[in-house]
C-alpha cells in the first residue's frame, strides 16, 4: 500500500476567506464556511471514482482541498485521471525527530534583550501528543493523573486537566492502535480520531518543552520565572523552553508504535484548529519534529507546509537527524517556504545524553 495526497481543482477554504478579507470579516467568514461545503461535494465525486481497492484515511479543506488515500502503489496514474484531481502526491511515513537544547541557542540572552517570551502567540505541535498532566506545561505533574487521563484515552479529557493554560486545545487524530507500517508487528493503518491528545511515547511532550515548557523546579513544581539572565537551568529538573509563555496546541498523529501518513491532516487542523473553515482561529506556528530521511520535494507534506507557510503560518521542520550526510534533510524539512531546522552533536554532546 502507498499514501497518497490528491489535491483537487476546488481552492482551499483559507484561500477563499483571504480572496473575501476586503470586504469584511462577516463576508470572508461566511464564504469560507461555505466553501467547505463545496470542497465536501468534491471531494465525495472523488471518492466514488476511486479504485476499487483505494481507502480514504483524511480530507482537507484549508491549506489546500484535498484527500488522503491509500491505494496500490500502481494506482498513481489512475488517480491523476479522476475527474477533479489537479495532482496527485505520494507520502513517504514520516517518524518522530527531534534534536536541540533550549540554553545552546542562548534563549536567556534573547529574553533578556526582547522580553518576548511567546505571548500571544500559539504553536502547534504534530507529533506523539502532549502530556498535558505534566508540571512542565502546568497540570499537576504526578503519575495518578497522568494515569487518570491514559485510562479515559478514548473519551474526551478532564476538564479539569485539559485544556489548561498551557496546552489550549488540541486532537488526537489516529488513536494509540494506529501504525501504518506494513513491515511492523503492530501494523494497524486506520486512525480512530478522538478528542484527547495524551502523550504515548514522550517525543511530543519532549519536542513541546523545548519549545514552550514552563520549566520544572527540583522539586517537580511547574517553574514560574523569571525568564532571563538570571534563569538557573542547573537547578532545575527541567528547563524552560524557547518560548516559554506561548500557547500549545496538541495534533496527535503518531500510534504508540510505528510511523504515521497524516501529517498534511495535521497541518490542515492546524490552519483552522476547529475545522469550521473559517481560518482565524490559525496557529502561528507549526512544529514538526518529525520526517522522511531523503525525501522529494513532492512529498504530499511537503505541499502542504507550503502551502500553509503561504498562508501566514511559520512552518518548521526537523532536519539532518540521519546524520551529516548531503541531502539528509527529508521530507517535509524539504520543504522551499518551511525553516528546516538541522541537528549538530559532538561527543561531548553524547556524553551528556543530548538527543
Amino acid at each position: 500500500p502507498q499514501t497518497y495526497l490528491l489535491k483537487l481543482d476546488e481552492p482551499s477554504t483559507v484561500r477563499v476567506f483571504r480572496s473575501n478579507r476586503d470586504e469584511g470579516l462577516v463576508r470572508a467568514r461566511a464564504a469560507a464556511r461555505n466553501q467547505k461545503s463545496e470542497t465536501a461535494r468534491a471531494q465525495n465525486k472523488v471518492i466514488g471514482d476511486l479504485p476499487p481497492d483505494a481507502d480514504v484515511i483524511y480530507r482537507t479543506h484549508s491549506v489546500l482541498a484535498g484527500l488522503g488515500v491509500e491505494a496500490g502503489s500502481s494506482d498513481m496514474s489512475q488517480l491523476e485521471d479522476i475527474p477533479g484531481v489537479s495532482a496527485v502526491y505520494p507520502v513517504v511515513p514520516k517518524h518522530p525527530e527531534n534534536a536541540y537544547a533550549v540554553p545552546f541557542q542562548s534563549a536567556p540572552a534573547a529574553w533578556q534583550a526582547t522580553g518576548f517570551l511567546g505571548q500571544g502567540k500559539t504553536i502547534a505541535v504534530i507529533d506523539t501528543g502532549v502530556d498535558y498532566t505534566h508540571s512542565d506545561f502546568g497540570g499537576p505533574g504526578t503519575e495518578t493523573a497522568f494515569e487518570n487521563a491514559q485510562a479515559d484515552e478514548n473519551q474526551p479529557a478532564d476538564p479539569l486537566l485539559f485544556p489548561n493554560s498551557k496546552v489550549t486545545g488540541g486532537v488526537d487524530l489516529v488513536g494509540d492502535g494506529y501504525d501504518p507500517d506494513p513491515d511492523s508487528d503492530t501494523y494497524q493503518p486506520v486512525p480512530h480520531p478522538d478528542p484527547n491528545p495524551l502523550d504515548c511515547g514522550g517525543h511530543g511532550s519532549h519536542v513541546a518543552g523545548s519549545a514552550a515548557g514552563y520549566g520544572v523546579n527540583g522539586d517537580g513544581t511547574t517553574y514560574t520565572g523569571a525568564y532571563d539572565n538570571s534563569t538557573d537551568f542547573g537547578a532545575m529538573r527541567i528547563g524552560p523552553g524557547m518560548a516559554p509563555e506561548a500557547d500549545i496546541y496538541a495534533i496527535k498523529v503518531f500510534g504508540c508504535d510505528g510511523s504515521t501518513n497524516v501529517v498534511t491532516e495535521a497541518i490542515d487542523r492546524a490552519v483552522d484548529p476547529n475545522d469550521d473553515g473559517d481560518p482565524s482561529d490559525h496557529v502561528d506556528v507549526i512544529n514538526l519534529s518529525l520526517g522522511s530521511d531523503y525525501g522529494s520535494v513532492q512529498d504530499g507534506d511537503s505541499v502542504a507546509s507550503n502551502a500553509a507557510a503561504q498562508m501566514g503560518v511559520t512552518v518548521v521542520a526537523a532536519a539532518g537527524n540521519a546524520g551529516d550526510h548531503t541531502d539528509v534533510s527529508g521530507s517535509p524539512g524539504d520543504a522551499s517556504r518551511v525553516l528546516s531546522v538541522a541537528s549538530g552533536v559532538d561527543a561531548a554532546s553524547i556524553e551528556d545524553g543530548a538527543e
